[in-house]
């Protein structure tokens, strides 16, 4: 057995992307965010990882919802996934490179900017209609911390953690604990002060529009360079 794990491969060396340095500026708080290449074509990706050794239960689960709902939902605007496996001590995967929304609305020229951020949110409600209205989820963790921008500016979804149909209770279950491992500081009040009634009786899309408007603010803050 031992020399078949040998021959296949372990962990990190194991996996056809390569794990490089750190995006510290993330803020997604259960995934760390790596820069990457695919092994295959030397294409670069972003990685997001979470490690499992000392984590509790509820975060490990949380973190293998995310994983999971990555790759099912496929959409021209939500982060597209590309490969990635849920091992023993890690859940890693990797997708098409891109940086995260703050950082971009960094760099935003004064003169294009308005005109990029308005292109940047008709991506953002593109993918939220395909959730609420073909998919009949909501998304319930949009904030800046959930919204990447490519290379050729398009916004795209992710965070995936709390995704899934509130007005179902199992759902409602998963959120009392997984939204212990989400920044909260963008998240609707029924989301963040935990008011799940309130939150099973609220249309599906109210907590993403709401979490889309503080991201709005947080995007024009971070251009003036204010927080």
């Amino acid at each position: 057995m031992n020399f078949l794990k040998k021959m296949m491969g372990t962990g990190a060396s194991a996996l056809p992307f390569t794990i490089g340095k750190e995006c510290h500026s993330y803020q997604g708080q259960l995934f760390k965010m790596h820069e990457g290449t695919k092994k295959s074509d030397g294409e670069e990706v972003s990685v997001f990882t979470f490690e499992k050794e000392s984590a509790a239960p509820s975060a490990v689960q949380t973190a293998l919802h995310a994983f999971q709902n990555s790759s099912k939902y496929r959409h021209p605007f939500i982060l597209r996934y590309l490969e990635g496996q849920d091992m023993d001590n890690q859940t890693v995967f990797c997708t098409e490179k891109v940086r995260p929304l703050l950082d971009w609305a960094e760099g935003l020229e004064e003169s294009t900017r308005d005109d990029e951020i308005t292109w940047g949110l008709y991506c953002l409600f593109n993918a939220l209609k395909f959730l609420h209205e073909d998919c009949k989820v909501s998304h319930s963790n949009i904030g800046a911390h959930s919204i990447f921008v490519t290379n050729g500016g398009d916004w795209k979804i992710g965070g995936m953690a709390l995704l899934g149909d509130s007005t179902d209770q199992v759902h409602i279950n998963h959120l009392i604990q997984a939204v212990n491992f989400v920044p909260t500081s963008m998240l609707a009040p029924e989301i963040a002060g935990k008011d799940w009634p309130a939150l099973r009786g609220a249309p599906r899309h109210a907590p993403d529009v709401w979490g889309a408007g503080a991201a709005l603010e947080a995007v024009y803050a971070r251009c003036r360079g204010t927080t």
